[in-house]
């Protein structure tokens, strides 16, 4: 059975998780399906378990399950009992904050604001995304994949897990690729190179801030700074527990990452901004911004305020969310920007050092496992399709008849370096 629904999956294909990036340059034997998911886990096992699962992917659970179980949550991810033991764990100021002459956190603890009953998490939770802007995260994740993603609902509900895997590895491995162009930009003498190496870099990151950060670090202390940077994400599709096996036995450094991330990446959250993009931000249609701004300000509200406010800032809510939905339908095209957070553990070697002395101002000497927040948008556009361009008479057009273009997806920020890199 197993053997059968990964030969299916195989045999659909899928659709290409980066475009004109790095992913694309991935060898061939270490390809994996370019699927994408929903959102985060869900199973309280996949964080509590005892005993490490096969990494040979599965191919997810042998019966349907309920739409409701397929769309895992973060909440699910961080549970109580993850979060009790997270908890009494030490927060790395040192080698673990962002303070600090190379802008980098190489922890592995989880940030805060994803531990739930943390001052953090009640101040930020998941940055404008799941407990922030939705009474139903599950839901979202699994709609924004559907219906964003152009994720086929069925894929969706029976290969829940091997598309989760899938996707988290894509996204692990695209940000070990672009952690590799930063390290090689710092050192590189040559113009040229550098001219390029930077381009490179704007294909993987978001230009304005994150891209920006790291191109001004690359530059600072260039010839009394030693940056030593070498991180390679743990895989679902990669052996990784056979082929570091002597790493592990000799300094147990697999021990400091937290249960539920030992096997590879996972999807904290996936969500999206309807009718929003960067490139609309850019362009700045004052009146279209005002009124997404308010929209988010009555949605938060709602959640916030008592219930004779709440109900009043739910109907502002809703009229604006028809205003907008009006516009759409006038213009015929609309951009979207979707939003997926995933926790990438990490093997890494992070270090600056002086190069007159040889001390270590940043980082440790040692390789060890770390986790890194990583936040990935993707700007897809949805277009209303007329009667006469439609291709088939099937119930979906029927009832949505839309169109959407997919786009790339890229870095818009590393373990909050630019507080989320927020749209608004």
């Amino acid at each position: 059975m197993v053997g059968v629904r990964m030969a299916l999956l195989r045999q659909r294909g899928g659709l290409p998780l980066f475009q004109h990036g790095f992913a694309t340059s991935r060898d061939s034997n270490r390809m994996i399906s370019r699927r994408f998911l929903v959102t985060g886990t869900n199973d309280k096992d996949i964080l509590d378990k005892q005993e490490r699962p096969s990494l040979v992917m599965t191919g997810g659970n042998t019966t349907p399950t309920s739409t409701e179980a397929a769309a895992a949550s973060a909440e699910e991810l961080l549970d109580a009992s993850f979060a009790a033991k997270l908890s009494k764990a030490k927060i790395h100021k040192q080698s673990g904050g962002h303070s600090g002459i190379f802008p980098w956190r190489s922890s592995p603890d989880l940030h805060e604001r994803l531990i739930p009953g943390t001052d953090e998490n009640y101040s930020k939770g998941l940055l404008l995304g799941g407990n922030l802007t939705s009474s139903n995260p599950k839901m979202d994740g699994f709609a924004t994949a559907c219906f964003f993603l152009r994720i086929s609902f069925w894929d969706m509900l029976l290969f829940r897990n091997s598309t989760e895997q899938d996707m988290a590895d894509s996204m692990a491995w695209a940000f070990g690729a672009a952690v590799k162009e930063i390290t090689e930009g710092r050192t590189i003498d040559d113009k040229d190179q550098e001219e390029l190496s930077s381009s490179r870099l704007k294909e993987m990151m978001e230009e304005q801030k994150l891209a920006k950060l790291f191109e001004s670090a690359t530059e600072f202390g260039r010839e009394s700074l030693e940056v030593k940077l070498e991180t390679t994400p743990i895989l679902y599709n990669e052996n990784f527990y056979e082929q570091d096996i002597e790493i592990k036995h000799d300094t147990d450094i697999i021990e400091d990452l937290p249960m539920g991330l030992r096997d590879g990446p996972k999807i904290v959250s996936l969500f999206v901004f309807p009718f929003l993009s960067r490139q609309q931000i850019k362009k700045g249609d004052p009146h279209h911004l005002r009124k997404y701004s308010k929209l988010l300000d009555a949605i938060s509200a709602s959640n916030d305020e008592n219930d004779e406010a709440a109900d009043t800032s739910y109907m502002h809510s809703m009229e604006l969310s028809r205003d907008l939905m009006e516009d759409f339908r006038r213009k015929g095209i609309s951009e979207n920007t979707v939003v997926c957070q995933v926790l990438v553990p990490c093997l890494e070697t992070f270090w600056v050092k002086d190069t007159n002395t040889g001390k270590i101002l940043q980082g440790d000497a040692n390789q060890r496992t770390v986790v890194h927040l990583v936040r990935f948008e993707q700007t897809t556009k949805t277009h209303i399709v007329q009667g006469s361009d439609k291709t088939n008479d099937s119930m979906s057009s029927r009832f949505f008849p839309f169109r959407h273009e997919l786009g790339q997806w890229k870095i818009t920020d590393i373990d909050d370096l630019c507080d989320g890199n927020l749209l608004l």
